[in-house]
């Protein structure tokens, strides 16, 4: 597994999921029915980054103006 916190945050968006975090430890995956059991092998390999990630003051979107994902921090 070779992949960024924002690689694997984008996958789970493009599945329709949101990752949350609930301090101090623990992230949150809805709907968790629609979690795949290969991504929640990867979301608990990169949890603690992923768990970094999501504690920032940032907005994720895709610009179909510039073709891909931007990020508003």
């Amino acid at each position: 597994m070779n992949r960024s916190a924002i690689q694997i945050l984008q996958r789970a968006s493009q599945l329709g999921l949101k990752l949350a975090v609930e301090l101090p430890d623990t992230l949150t995956v809805q709907p968790v029915e629609n979690c795949t059991p290969e991504l929640a092998e990867t979301l608990r390999y990169y949890k603690s980054r992923l768990i970094a990630l999501l504690t920032l003051p940032f907005v994720m979107v895709f610009s179909e103006a510039l073709g891909g994902t931007i990020f508003f921090c």
